[in-house]
Order: structure tokens, then sequence, then C-alpha cells
């Protein structure tokens, strides 16, 4: 466990993000310090059970990166920390991870005080197989729930529960953004690694239209670059198309987390 309390005077163009969006960059809400700083804090921890080496069950509050790149267009630390379940499977050669956790949509939305800021429910689901020495893939879902009415009464859907990836992309009429996706490394010798995504949460086969909702990622590793020990070398590209991770009815769906995204920090609409 750890517990973070910061003051922090920005340079400008950070200043502008915090208070256009009242959090500071992967962290939570703020409160003024001073005249031009801010004041935030952070607390995280966890519980881990493993009683054998196939299964282990975790319990806590704090972030989760899936993929091999500095980004992840699928879920990354980019956000605030959050209360989580995380289970963990292995066998054989494949890996299977489900976290359930709960969300905050909007710290700008002023709330009554004892309905605190509305909260949404998500599930990420993420198998993976090294299906050689050489060669790891993977596929991912993240789903965002409801967990509450316009007029704040609670909410839950059953198939919130459902562990198993995949089912609910074939459920018609779902109310939950769904964002689909596949990640892939390879391990090539002298030390280098190629590795990518592909994030999917609509697709049509015009490229260029509007509901044409994914991402890519292409990236490189070079390890220990010429026989120099700890000199390496990254070049990664990301490409998102616009409004990909937003629900096309119900904004609170969006997939964020604290006023920031969940995955790339740049939201959607981005070449990087």
């Amino acid at each position: 466990t750890a517990f973070l309390e910061n003051q922090a005077i920005f340079p400008e163009y950070i200043s502008i993000f915090v208070r256009g969006n009242r959090v500071a960059p992967g962290e939570g809400k703020v409160r003024n310090f001073k005249d031009t700083g801010f004041d935030f804090s952070r607390a995280m921890g966890a519980i881990n059970y493993t009683p054998n080496a196939h299964f282990s069950v975790e319990l806590g509050h704090g972030k989760h990166f899936i993929g091999d790149g500095y980004r992840s267009l699928l879920l990354s630390d980019n956000s605030f920390v959050f209360p989580y379940v995380k289970f963990t499977s292995q066998f054989w050669k494949i890996k299977y991870v489900n976290i359930y956790s709960e969300l905050i949509n909007n710290v700008q939305n002023e709330t009554d005080f004892t309905l605190g800021f509305p909260r949404k429910l998500a599930n990420f689901n993420y198998l993976s197989l090294a299906a050689t020495p050489w060669l790891s893939i993977g596929v991912f879902e993240g789903i965002i729930w409801r967990s509450s009415t316009a007029d704040g009464k609670r909410k839950f859907d059953a198939n919130f529960l459902n562990p198993i990836i995949g089912i609910r992309a074939l459920q018609k009429d779902l109310d939950a953004n769904k964002v689909y996706g596949f990640n892939a490394s390879i391990n090539l010798p002298k030390h280098i690694v190629l590795y990518g995504q592909i994030m999917i949460n609509q697709f049509s086969t015009d490229i260029r239209s509007i509901e044409n909702r994914s991402g890519l990622q292409l990236g490189a590793k070079y390890y220990d670059v010429f026989g120099v020990k700890n000199l390496n070398i990254l070049a990664e590209y990301n490409i998102v198309r616009p409004y990909s991770y937003q629900n096309e009815s119900d904004s609170v769906l969006h997939y964020s987390h604290y006023n920031q995204a969940l995955a790339h920090p740049m939201g959607a609409g981005f070449d990087e």
C-alpha cells in the first residue's frame, strides 16, 4: 500500500489542462494551492491470494496496463487509480485476466452530496497466448456499463458478471460501450522486439467513414544498442480515428475515468 500527497506548480500548458478538467495528469481531483499551484493526493494498494500455480485473485485500488509499448490503445495507466478485483488464470501457455472495476465518470458534475460523483462499472478481459518463445499474441475486451440512472438511482446489468471474453460482442441492444483489441509482440535476434495493437469500437469497410472507430499501434524496441549495456531505443507510432472510444447514445459510457482517457492520453482523433 502507498499514499502520496502532492503540491505542485506546473508549466502553463499543464495548468491549462488541470484547470479545464479539475484533475492533474494521471491523478485525481485537485484543490488550489497558493496562487498558481494545485494540491492532489493518491491512495493505492492491493492484496493478492494465489492458492496454486494456475489461479490468483487480487483486490486493490490502482492502475493497469495492457500492451508492450510506451502507449496502450486498450488499457493504460494514463488515468487515476480505481478500485478493482482481478482474477488471473494460467494453464500451459495461455493466460486469462479478468478485471472488474468501478470508475468515476466526470468530476466536474455537481451532484447531491449523498450521491457523490456519477459512477460507472467496467470489465477488462485479456486472453493471451505465448505461442512460441518469440511470439506472443492476445485479444482484449473492455466494457463500460452504467451503474446509475440519470436521476441517481442504482442500476445493474447482470451481464457485467459474465467472465467469458467475446460473448457480449454477440449480444444485441446491450446498454454498454464495447472496445475490442488485438495485441502482439515478436522477439527478434540482437535484442530487438517488434510489437503492435489494433483497437476496434465500431468497424466500417470505408476507412474514411465516421462509423470506422478504430486505432492502430506499431512499435519497435532495441535493447543494448550495438552491445552497449542499458542503451535502449524505442520507436512507436499510434493513430486513432475520431470518436473511437465513445458511445453513440450515452456520454456516461465514454471510455474514461476521472476526466481522463483509459487508453491513450490524447483520447481519439490523433496521429502520433
